[in-house]
């Protein structure tokens, strides 16, 4: 082939490639006259020309949406968000895409960080009707004190939750029909972290009242009660002189899983203590260990159908949810999030 052919074989190419969408840039008309397909090849030619053009790239993942190639679309937002995390238009339409795909975790992520990117505060309301779904909150209680930990009495028709009045933590209970409230537990002491059995007839919680040092509240050993909510009467379960706390009933209302420090015996502060998971029957009988790491063990329940335990554990670093059966073995990692801390699980009654 002489240079003459070479010459014209080249002019071709160069006219073929700029036809699709080679070096020429089109204007705004040219490109919206454009099929959606067409424009996929033409953005494609010119990200390869221009991989660093994020503009470029955005135009390329809202074509695939408009062409339902939903899995082409988030491969080049992921792209995008590679280079620069905080473009908030991307990661919000990244969070729908998640959220409606059913990944929610994937979703909260991407919103979080689509509001404290430059811009994100526009994509708030948005966001918050997404999350919130069709749920309305409702404020139960309007003092100005501090009120924590409530849970629901058996039929839903209570309230029963901590409340620091007089310088120290007493547990009410509020009658979500009337609205009125009446404490069940006041005293000197700190009264924390109830739980109604399910039978309703016993609560359980933590207090602080058996230890008379004259040290700051605090630094008190937490100790677990039940009351008997018939009659009032309160009995010390686990007495020792260790830190116990967080008593969850077993749905059967046979057992109380709870946390304790009482195998840390170092002398370190109580924040540095670390915790295992305990059992024991509601007469307080058998405080059994199920945790034996050198690690912090916490925030355990019962499954539904009183298999299972589910607890928080640091063992490999950060928390993560851990499942095992009711004597503590065949420990399972359930939820394990390198980029976060996931602690105290709670399961729903079904």
């Amino acid at each position: 082939m002489n240079w003459k052919k070479w010459f014209w074989f080249l002019v071709l190419g160069v006219f073929l490639w700029s036809s699709c969408g080679g070096p020429k840039k089109l204007s705004r008309e040219e490109y919206l006259a454009m099929s959606t397909q067409d424009r996929i090849v033409y953005l494609t030619r010119q990200i390869e020309k221009h991989p660093n053009d994020l503009q470029l790239k955005k135009m390329l993942y809202q074509e695939y949406l408009a062409a339902n190639m939903t899995d082409q679309a988030i491969t080049v937002m992921e792209q995008i968000l590679q280079t620069d995390p905080y473009q908030a238009d991307v990661q919000f339409q990244y969070g729908k895409i998640m959220y409606n795909k059913g990944k929610f975790h994937e979703a909260y992520q991407a919103f979080r960080q689509a509001l404290q990117s430059p811009g994100g505060e526009a994509y708030k309301d948005t966001i918050a009707s997404m999350v919130a779904g069709k749920y309305a909150v409702q404020q139960v209680t309007t003092d100005s004190t501090d009120e924590a930990f409530p849970c629901f009495s058996p039929d839903g028709s209570k309230l029963i939750y901590q409340k620091y009045v007089n310088g120290n933590w007493d547990i009410y209970e509020r009658d979500l029909s009337s609205g009125e409230e009446r404490p069940l537990i006041s005293s000197p002491a700190d009264e924390t972290l109830p739980q109604i059995s399910p039978d309703g007839k016993w609560l359980v919680y933590v207090s602080n009242a058996d230890d008379h040092r004259p040290i700051k509240p605090r630094y008190k050993a937490r100790e677990i009660y039940i009351m008997n909510l018939e009659d009032s009467t309160s009995t010390n379960l686990t007495q020792t002189i260790a830190d116990d706390w967080l008593p969850r009933f077993s749905h059967n209302g046979k057992q109380i899983v709870f946390v304790s420090d009482r195998a840390d015996l170092r002398d370190v502060p109580y924040t540095e203590k670390q915790s295992d998971i305990y059992v024991m029957n509601i007469d307080g009988a058998f405080q059994l260990p199920l945790t034996r790491e050198q690690s912090k063990e916490g925030g355990a329940c019962f499954s539904q159908d009183d298999t299972h335990i589910f607890f928080h554990s640091n063992k490999n670093g950060n928390y993560d949810i851990f499942q095992m059966d009711v004597d503590g073995s065949h420990v399972l990692t359930i939820i394990d999030d390198p980029k976060g801390n996931d602690v105290c699980p709670v399961v729903s009654p079904d």
